[in-house]
């Protein structure tokens, strides 16, 4: 806005008035243009822009003459206006504007001619279908045209006017457009090209620069005027703010170019969040292309791109000294299109005249800066076969390693499947040794419960036999009582005697039938002897196992730890087992010695029994002579009342030896019971440490079955 204001000021200020330029001849033989120069031109500016083609001509225009044909960045409208003398017979001419930048374009000639065109009206306001704007001129020889232009843009406003003939501008204009088909086909073939290499690396770098080169397109279309043909004047809105929005997109996408090319995280933080910190104003400029005066987003984006210009610069520079070889190229190449975008971009608000050189400096220097940039990505990817054969290697060397672990693998399953097989032998073994062991449990078992039947049927004996003998001391204390009248109860005497005969003979009976239950049970004892002598066998044979089991299952490592646990639990067994078998032991002994004491008190009571017999049976022949003998009588009825007595305290003696035998007989049948427990648990872990042996061999031969498909 102060730009305009100060061109005003120093229009106002100038030599002004009606006077116009001298007209410009147009000759004849002209194969080329005919240049409006800026000496022919006048110029005045409606900075209200509501100035009507009727009130301009009264204005005071001033010459551009020494000024050059742009005038920079203007809010309102400029007019110019020159003169156009016919010196030929063919009056046809084409008047060109070669600057697309015009959101209107008001042409008005002598003739009484008028044109409206411009980006912000439909493209079929063009009289041809140009990147610029071209208007048919008739120019009768010796005639002198007057032509107004009114002209608006957002952008810079530049009056770059020629003539031509219509044969020697459509040659021209065929020749601009092969070259621009080459130049555009050209970028968007390496924009192509890079989003291949995208598809096929996966790496962003590649899609951002694809992005990159197609902002780039629309961005110089844009500034050519060629986006209008490929369509886009079609639609005015977007038509006239194409330059500013391919601006930003291009900027956006530059600073995402830098992040993912220069990597600039890896050598300097600080360099990584300014980079970050423009990536986020560049994007935030894009939605300012779409405010109704957009010329201020054009100059935010020419100030945006000369700040991020020693950033740039800045970042590539760090990236070099860090010995990042792709840095160098990017430093050339950015350093030359951003060179040429500074060269354009001081054309716009005036700073440099508009000509060739910098009308063309961003498609040059966009060439160049592709060129570059190709060798430096060709370059990133010489670096990536380089690391792809580094992995490759690495990876030859990994596979070496993995071939001899696979080996290794092969000769541990190779010796898992032998310590298995052996496992599996062992605990055949063991449930051998176990069904054994449970057989054996259940025949002392059957013994015990037989010599406790046998016990209780001696307890039935002692009890009878202490009630005879309780008895036979009552009919002793009858004898003693009828001692007196012995002489004259003889034949009563002489029944008794023959009674107590009969109970001695009882007795005898009753004491032979005890020493045969006695020798059944000596019997039963020296066979519980036995079978505990069998069993503690066993259980040795089972506690080595168990030990052979545990060295096995430590040979097998991590693959018999389960196994380890079940020979320990196997080896505890064996050792309550072989506790329970000594406590049997012990329990028979005490059971030998109660039986040894039972019988020789058996054998004492038949030889008291036997003696008694025989007294019975002198009393039974001193009865013929009891008057000679009474004093005698006497004493032999008092031993015998001894007899009676020691018979029944040894009849009693033995009842209760014998119940306590049938309590150790009962305990050692719960013992025994337990250690059939016992076996049957350790059958049942057996048969688990069997289904791990088969499933531990499975597993081997699958591991070497797999061993050898590698």
């Amino acid at each position: 806005m102060r730009l305009s204001l100060w061109i005003c000021l120093a229009l106002s200020i100038a030599p002004c008035g009606l006077l116009q330029a001298n007209p410009l001849p147009l000759a004849s033989n002209l194969d080329g243009p005919v240049v409006v120069p800026d000496s022919a031109v006048d110029a005045w500016i409606d900075v209200g822009a509501e100035a009507t083609y009727p009130e301009v001509r009264n204005r005071p225009f001033t010459s551009l003459a020494g000024k050059g044909m742009s005038l920079g960045l203007h809010t309102g409208a400029v007019w110019i206006r020159f003169r156009l003398e016919g010196r030929i017979a063919d009056a046809r001419w084409l008047l060109s504007f070669s600057h697309p930048l015009f959101d209107e374009l008001d042409i008005y000639i002598g003739d009484g001619h008028e044109f409206h065109t411009g980006r912000g009206r439909p493209f079929s306001t063009r009289p041809y279908a140009d990147p610029g704007f071209v208007v048919p001129v008739e120019i009768a020889q010796g005639q002198v045209l007057e032509v107004y232009v009114r002209a608006r843009s957002g952008d810079s406003i530049k009056f770059p006017v020629s003539l031509w003939k219509p044969e020697a501008f459509y040659q021209s204009a065929s020749e601009l457009r092969l070259i621009a088909g080459l130049y555009y086909g050209g970028i968007l073939i390496i924009l192509l090209y890079n989003f291949l290499l995208w598809t096929s690396l996966r790496e962003r770098v590649y899609l951002v620069y694809s992005a990159y080169l197609f902002s780039i397109i629309v961005f110089v279309a844009s500034l050519s005027g060629i986006i209008n043909l490929a369509g886009l004047g079609s639609v005015p809105y977007l038509s006239e703010r194409s330059v500013p929005i391919g601006m930003s997109f291009s900027l956006f996408f530059l600073n995402l170019f830098v992040l993912d090319f220069l990597d600039p995280g890896r050598y300097s933080q600080r360099a990584l969040k300014i980079n970050r910190i423009f990536t986020f104003l560049c994007l935030a400029l894009l939605p300012t292309s779409f405010i109704p005066q957009y010329l201020w987003s054009v100059l935010a984006g020419m100030l945006l791109t000369v700040a991020y210009v020693p950033v740039l610069l800045w970042t590539a520079i760090k990236g070099v000294r860090h010995g990042f070889r792709p840095a160098r190229i990017f430093l050339i190449a950015w350093s030359v299109l951003l060179f040429s975008v500074i060269l354009f971009a001081c054309t716009v608000p005036g700073w440099l005249p508009s000509n060739m050189a910098t009308e063309m400096a961003i498609p040059v220097g966009l060439v160049i800066q592709v060129v570059l940039l190709s060798l430096g990505l060709a370059d990133r990817i010489r670096e990536l076969n380089d690391s792809l054969h580094k992995e490759q290697a690495d990876l030859e060397a990994s596979g070496q390693a993995l071939r001899q672990m696979l080996g290794d693998a092969s000769a541990t399953a190779a010796e898992l499947q032998d310590l298995s097989q052996k496992q599996s032998a062992l605990v055949d073994q063991l449930s051998n040794m176990s069904s054994d062991q449970a057989t054996a449990s259940e025949e002392v078992a059957a013994s015990i419960e037989s010599i406790a039947a046998v016990t209780d049927r001696i307890h039935g004996s002692m009890e009878s036999q202490s009630q005879a003998g309780v008895e036979m001391q009552r009919k002793v204390a009858n004898l003693r009582s009828a001692h007196e009248g012995l002489l004259n109860q003889a034949q009563s005497s002489t029944a008794s005697v023959e009674e107590m005969k009969e109970v001695f003979d009882q007795v005898q009976r009753n004491l032979s039938i005890l020493q045969n239950h006695i020798a059944e049970i000596e019997q039963g004892g020296q066979s519980i002897s036995g079978l505990v002598k069998v069993i503690g066998d066993i259980t040795e044979k089972v506690n080595m196992l168990s030990l052979n089991a545990s060295i096995e299952a430590a040979r097998a490592g991590d693959l018999g730890r389960g196994f380890a646990v079940v020979a320990d639990e196997v080896g505890k067994l064996a050792e309550q087992t072989g506790g329970r078998s000594r406590e049997i032991s012990q329990r028979v002994d005490q059971m030998q010695r109660s039986i040894d004491a039972g019988s020789h008190s058996a054998a004492s009571t038949g030889e008291f029994v036997r003696r008694l017999a025989d007294d019975i049976e002198k009393v039974r022949r001193s009865l013929h002579t009891m008057g000679e003998s009474v004093e005698k009588q006497h004493s032999v009825v008092d031993e015998l009342d001894r007899h009676a007595g020691d018979l029944n305290e040894r009849s009693r003696e033995i009842a209760v030896e014998t119940a306590d035998q049938v309590v150790s007989m009962r305990e050692g049948k719960d013992t025994v019971h337990r250690i059939s427990e016992m076996a049957g648990t350790l059958n049942a872990t057996n048969q688990d440490l069997n289904d791990i042996s088969l499933r531990l061999r499975e597993r081997a031969e699958s591991l070497a079955e797999a061993m050898k498909s590698r």
